[in-house]
């Protein structure tokens, strides 16, 4: 994070910032799913919303870099637009886990009847 700070504020930061902030996002997809994923004495089922909701956020993140990458310049309110995407995020996660905690509970509900 550090680095991308400083790169930003020199000549071809902004390209720098990308390439780095999205080689590490394309290493966690990479090889940390995959080790946990193979190391995990069960399986794991990801729901297709999850899968959607999370590409659909990258997108979204990927497209305002862009124009910020035509700007040519990081401002203060860049890092705000950034931050207000990632609580629309997690604003999402928390609605989704609250309506599968909720329909968890009804398909109990129904196997206890």
């Amino acid at each position: 994070m550090i680095t991308a700070i400083v790169a930003s504020g020199s000549d071809g930061g902004v390209s720098y910032n990308i390439g780095a902030l999205y080689g590490a996002g394309f290493f966690v997809c990479a090889m940390v799913i995959c080790l946990t994923i193979l190391s995990s004495p069960i399986a794991i089922v990801v729901d297709k919303s999850t899968i959607y909701r999370d590409v659909g956020f990258y997108l979204l993140s990927t497209l305002v870099t862009l124009w910020f990458a035509v700007l040519g310049k990081i401002y203060w309110w860049c890092a705000l637009i950034f931050l207000v995407i990632y609580v629309m995020l997690v604003i999402v996660v928390f609605i989704q886990d609250k309506i599968n905690q909720r329909a968890e509970e009804e398909a109990k509900k129904v196997v206890e009847k």
